[in-house]
């Protein structure tokens, strides 16, 4: 793998690492506390699973070797999950001027997954262009209930930085995977497009290996 990512034409990545280690972590599980839709709940898991969600999550041999794996894979740390939620997991990692953060939930069952499928993931604090579908998102798969990928540009931070997210959301049968790059400046999430393809492709085959081995 190529492992070169388009310099950046900023001078303080280290602000800009920090800004959206903020907003992954943020984003990623804020979003759905502050919706009006959350509700807490006690669920009893379906049927047992002879794998774990860690199993589920990248790692950093599908990114460059100058990314690395943001701290510890952890739970969400709120009280309140999306409605039917029993068990989830999200790891973070930062590369040049570049963040990643992969998030994987169990629901109760497929039912409840559509529902959670329907939260709104993509969020809007401190976007300044709309979420769409980018003409070089070539990534298909069979295997996916639902699936949405979306990208938009972003303002924010101290000293102001200009960047793209873009955000993945799939759901696998009672789970959904959700993804998040965030890239600076802008243009570089479409020179490293071929990345964003290879990690979709790795968690789909990731998902599609247990889920699978478990039927």
């Amino acid at each position: 793998m190529n492992d070169s990512i388009a310099p950046s034409r900023l001078r303080d990545g280290g602000a800009l690492r920090k800004f959206f280690f903020r907003k992954s972590l943020f984003f990623l599980f804020i979003v759905l506390v502050t919706s009006g839709c959350l509700s807490r709940g006690t669920f009893t898991p379906t049927r047992e699973k002879d794998f774990k969600l860690d199993n589920l999550l990248i790692n950093t041999s599908i990114f460059p070797s100058n990314w690395n794996q943001d701290g510890s894979k952890m739970e969400a740390n709120y009280e309140d999950k999306p409605s039917g939620v029993i068990d989830d997991l999200y790891v973070r990692f930062t590369g040049p001027n570049a963040t990643a953060t992969h998030g994987v939930y169990r629901f109760q069952d497929d039912k409840w997954a559509e529902k959670g499928y329907s939260y709104s993931w993509f969020f809007n604090a401190g976007r300044v262009s709309p979420w769409v579908s980018p003409d070089w998102m070539t990534f298909q798969s069979s295997s996916l209930e639902k699936f949405r990928f979306a990208c938009a540009d972003f303002s924010g931070g101290y000293p102001v930085t200009a960047s793209k997210v873009c955000i993945s959301i799939g759901q696998y049968k009672e789970y959904i995977s959700f993804f998040l790059l965030g890239m600076s400046p802008p243009e570089n999430m479409e020179l490293n497009a071929q990345l964003v393809e290879n990690i979709l492709q790795e968690i789909d085959e990731r998902m599609m290996t247990y889920l699978l081995g478990d039927s």
